[in-house]
């Protein structure tokens, strides 16, 4: 007024007031995590719609087999990636940082040769053994033909996650949300909408397949845009520094796929694919929450890797620590509506889905002490601690496997969700408990 600038005072504004009382850098994860966490919700919208699009479009049954063919894609990239994500996000933060621009180039080069090579076996194994998998182990033998058409599609898949590795390493959050996220399920959803009148459910499969193409092309292009003077580069960064940070990760990684997986896989194996699609749908619903600690994890991933070489164990502990309150206060209105009003939500996905209210809320709090514990295992990873983490993850692994098997066939879907519940927790504790004890006071 009286035509006087008023200035205002950051540290009294509202978000001033929320973020004022917090450390540096977990106010850096805050306010970078808030744009993530706005293209999350995008995500998650876009995902939960995709869901519910193929649960109507398909019904229960096919959807089941669809979702079985997409678990061994995602199972078979983990093979294929060698266990190179969370060393891709370390040594691309790491050599980012530092400017070392040779060394990166050459980090991508071995990178990416490595991918393709590890993935195009798997693929070649999958498409050869699809028809043994549908009959003997899953014994539906329509899963074959979505095996095989989807099989191909594991090396496009594979390379386009290797690429959102190194843009997460870059820091480029928004590039890589919409990688992970949104790239996949918007092509997808376009091209299923197109084949599905000519070609039914194979129309679908073929529709997601191509879809990881898209996906490919899209990571590429903003490596590059975002790289441009690595190009004619040259660099000797060491395989045995690739493989002493990935190799104990390898069988990390495919122990979390277990962990995340087991059940599709198990019920697939022992139960109907009605109960599959009914356990994703609840799965999936339940890990609407997830989303806060995984826009927090991606700005903490780099961030933790650069500040534990700058300040130090004691520093990342604080950091975590203060991240989970974060996480946890935030996700509980989630938590909250998810036990409320189970029945409503599951019928979302239309009048079979109703039955999986009970496996939601099963399902729920797990993944709430999932988000409630913050970003114990990347803090451990980012710390240059990728031994425990592989053990804690391997362990868990092996426990969710034999859980799954002991409880899918004796309480079939209400096994799969108590097992699940039981492992994410496990694996939590485990890893908070060495955080607080290898990252010192």
């Amino acid at each position: 007024m009286n035509g006087k600038i008023i200035k205002t005072d950051p540290q009294k504004t509202l978000f001033g007031k929320m973020t004022g009382g917090l450390n540096i850098h977990l106010r850096e994860i805050v306010q970078k995590g808030s744009v993530a966490l706005i293209m999350k919700v995008f995500s998650v919208i876009l995902m939960y719609g995709f869901n519910v699009f193929i649960a109507r479009l398909l019904g229960a049954e096919p959807a089941g087999i669809f979702i079985l063919g997409t678990t061994i894609l995602v199972i078979g990239s983990a093979f294929g990636r060698l266990g190179l994500d969370n060393s891709l996000v370390r040594f691309c933060a790491s050599l980012a940082v530092q400017q070392q621009w040779t060394d990166l180039k050459s980090l991508y080069r071995k990178s990416v040769l490595l991918t393709l090579v590890m993935s195009g076996f798997i693929a070649v194994l999958l498409y050869l053994t699809a028809d043994f998998l549908a009959l003997h182990l899953f014994s539906k033998p329509q899963t074959a033909v979505v095996i095989k058409i989807l099989s191909p599609a594991l090396v496009p898949f594979s390379l386009a996650t290797m690429h959102n590795n190194l843009l997460k390493g870059l820091k480029k959050i928004r590039s890589f949300v919409f990688i992970s996220d949104q790239i996949l399920p918007l092509s997808a959803l376009f091209l299923m909408i197109a084949l599905y009148p000519v070609a039914g459910f194979n129309g679908v499969v073929f529709g997601y397949a191509a879809a990881t193409l898209i996906m490919l092309l899209t990571a590429w292009q903003l490596w590059r845009k975002f790289m441009p003077g690595l190009r004619g580069l040259t660099g000797r960064f060491s395989w045995s520094k690739i493989f002493k940070s990935c190799l104990p990760l390898y069988l990390a990684d495919i122990a979390q796929m277990a962990v995340l997986w087991a059940p599709h896989i198990f019920l697939g194996a022992f139960a109907e694919s009605q109960d599959v699609a009914v356990f994703t749908a609840a799965n999936r619903t339940a890990k609407l929450m997830s989303f806060v600690l995984f826009a927090v994890n991606l700005i903490a991933a780099p961030k933790i890797a650069t500040l534990f070489e700058k300040e130090g164990a004691g520093a990342v502990k604080k950091l975590i620590a203060q991240s989970a309150r974060l996480v946890a206060l935030f996700c509980l209105p989630i938590f909250l509506l998810l036990v409320i009003f189970p029945q409503t939500i599951m019928g979302i996905f239309g009048p079979e889905y109703v039955r999986g209210a009970g496996i939601l809320v099963l399902l729920a709090i797990g993944y709430y002490i999932n988000v409630a514990f913050g970003p114990v295992v990347i803090g451990l990873t980012m710390s240059g601690y990728e031994k425990i983490t592989a053990q804690i993850i391997t362990g868990c692994g092996i426990l969710a496997v034999l859980l799954q098997l002991l409880l899918v066939t004796r309480f079939g879907i209400t096994g799969a969700a108590i097992a699940n519940t039981i492992t994410v927790a496990v694996r939590n504790l485990l890893a908070a408990r060495f955080v607080y004890k290898r990252l010192g006071n």
